[in-house]
């Protein structure tokens, strides 16, 4: 296994923030990401040309969004440029515009005037480095036509990516090496709140991005910021929080290939420590702007932030019915406490310290699908609103929870109640505070 040089430049900037021993806890964790075997297979010409066809018979029909792609541009190197062109004109997708903008002012300002030239229904943001997968354009309109045909207006539409670098051979030819594959969740609010996750490939609708923009107090982290504006335009509707996050589109494919080389942030988040703190003051921007009394503070790792509300949880987020945390064992181990809806325990048996991989989830606030009845609290109202048959769940002792699968089962009916009426649920992993539910205090921690 190589070793890269981003990979010393981001432990000696983890090590300079946080101290020797988690620096080295942390590279492990990393350079155990690349065991998992990772290899990008694009598609191939037979199913391009079935992708061309679908997107002729949608245009004919009229049902085909016309898709700007905008990309900033700023004294790029030639050959970066001809290989983003490249990848444009291999699309399947062919109902599309390139709109390459090389204003001067800053990222935001050039991006801005991209924009404004737009003649699209959505505009897809594209970075001056980086490629798409031919078949990119294709997934992301389907995405948009699927979700019409459910009833909803899409506002953003993203996708999976990863990395890649361009080697030279002997022979003077060249290839390109993919890795770090960025396997997404479906939109999750308060997980965009902790991190950038969404970041590429993203396609805005046209309305609300030319209304919008980018705000240039926030370069480098212009795109956070703009995600967080964009979901404050979906809650103007005073919709549940489903209907809003329906309008957040998820396409599970590697779609995006973002180059890794000396000056991108792909190589080094230390590279551009200055984004990191526009991230932050993004997020309390974001925040301020609901009316939350707060502060953000980053996480060990860079580029992530956690979310201390000053004036309680469930007075700082009334869409917010219930917040649980982790459940550990005695050497510190997660046993539980993230739960999704079909029942899979998330995180079961990380280290202590350990924080998830390179995308750093297990120490992100989230929100989840459920969270666990041993060190959960619901937002107090609610509570009568627990069906009968679940009801003395809430209030049991932590003597009766010795079966794992039966309390599992037992948190994701709960929190699916919740979650159909409306609420959040928030899992917080560096929740400490003891929670009290009718005089029965439960901490996070088990004694198996």
């Amino acid at each position: 296994m190589s070793i890269r040089l981003a990979d010393i430049t981001t432990t000696l900037d983890y090590a300079k923030r946080n101290g020797l021993a988690a620096a080295y806890a942390a590279a492990r964790e990393r350079l155990s990401d690349r065991r998992v075997p990772y290899v990008y297979e694009p598609p191939g010409a037979a199913e391009l040309a079935v992708q061309q066809e679908e997107m002729r018979e949608a245009r004919e029909k009229g049902h085909l969004p016309f898709i700007s792609v905008v990309v900033p541009a700023w004294k790029t190197p030639e050959a970066f440029l001809n290989a983003l062109r490249a990848s444009l004109e291999a699309q399947s997708n062919e109902h599309y515009e390139l709109i390459i903008s090389e204003e001067p002012g800053g990222i935001s300002a050039n991006t801005n005037a991209g924009i404004e030239r737009a003649r699209g229904d959505y505009i897809a943001l594209l970075d001056h480095d980086d490629i798409l997968a031919p078949d990119a354009l294709y997934h992301m309109a389907n995405a948009v036509m699927n979700a019409r045909e459910e009833g909803i207006r899409p506002l953003l539409v993203y996708s999976d990516e990863d990395k890649f670098t361009e080697a030279v051979s002997d022979d003077g030819g060249s290839g390109l090496s993919f890795f770090a594959p960025n396997r997404k969740p479906d939109f999750n609010y308060d997980y965009l709140i902790s991190n950038n996750y969404i970041c590429h490939f993203t396609m805005i609708r046209a309305d609300v991005l030319k209304k919008l923009k980018l705000r240039s107090e926030f370069d480098g982290a212009q795109d956070h910021d703009l995600f967080l504006r964009v979901f404050a335009e979906a809650e103007k509707a005073g919709q549940t929080a489903e209907a809003v996050d329906a309008q957040f589109v998820h396409v599970p494919r590697v779609l995006y290939h973002w180059r890794s080389h000396e000056a991108s942030t792909a190589q080094s988040g230390a590279n551009k420590s200055y984004a990191h703190e526009a991230g932050r003051r993004a997020v309390a921007a974001h925040l301020r702007a609901r009316g939350i009394n707060c502060a953000v503070e980053e996480l060990p790792h860079r580029g992530f932030f956690r979310v201390n509300y000053f004036d309680g949880i469930f007075e700082a987020r009334p869409d917010i019915g219930a917040v649980g945390g982790r459940l550990t064992d005695a050497r510190g181990r997660m046993r539980g406490g993230l739960y999704t809806a079909d029942e899979e325990i998330l995180f079961d048996g990380l280290p202590r310290g350990a924080s998830g991989g390179f995308t750093h989830r297990a120490a992100c606030q989230q929100d989840a699908d459920a969270v666990d009845l041993a060190n959960m609290t619901i937002r107090p109202e609610l509570l009568d609103e627990i069906p009968a048959e679940l009801r003395p769940w809430l209030f049991a002792d932590t003597s009766d929870f010795s079966d794992r699968r039966v309390r599992v089962r037992k948190s994701v009916l709960i929190c699916g109640e919740l979650r159909r009426k409306g609420y959040r649920i928030l899992w917080d992993p560096m929740r400490q505070e003891v929670c009290e539910t009718a005089g029965r205090r439960w901490t996070g921690s088990l004694k198996k």
